[in-house]
């Protein structure tokens, strides 16, 4: 059988989509989901666990996406992202919020 393996049909999306991600969780159980489905697609990624660690790995590391959940103690992510935006001197890395509200404002 010559079909790839699961671990290296990620290693070829990856390598074939290079990013750099940062994931910026703060639930234990939340933070393995990411990391867990992104390493499936082939991928290292960075951990941050709140907002100040966020912006502490962007100072000192460039991201091409960063999945950023939006309530964290210490820092929120939206203060989170602004920070690093401010960071980049114009240079956008994309960032996805994330959030587990799931109620609907009417």
């Amino acid at each position: 059988d010559d079909a790839p393996t699961d671990s290296a049909a990620g290693a070829e999306f990856a390598a074939r989509y290079p990013l750099r991600i940062l994931a910026v969780e703060d639930d234990a159980v939340n933070q393995v989901v990411i990391t867990e489905t992104l390493r499936s697609l082939g991928y290292e990624i960075s951990l941050a666990e709140n907002g100040r660690e966020a912006v502490a790995l962007a100072e000192n590391k460039i991201f091409d996406l960063i999945f950023m959940y939006v309530q964290m103690p210490e820092m929120s992510g939206i203060e989170a992202a602004e920070r690093i935006r401010a960071l980049t001197d114009g240079d956008r890395v994309t960032i996805v919020a994330l959030t587990a509200d799931s109620s609907a404002e009417n």
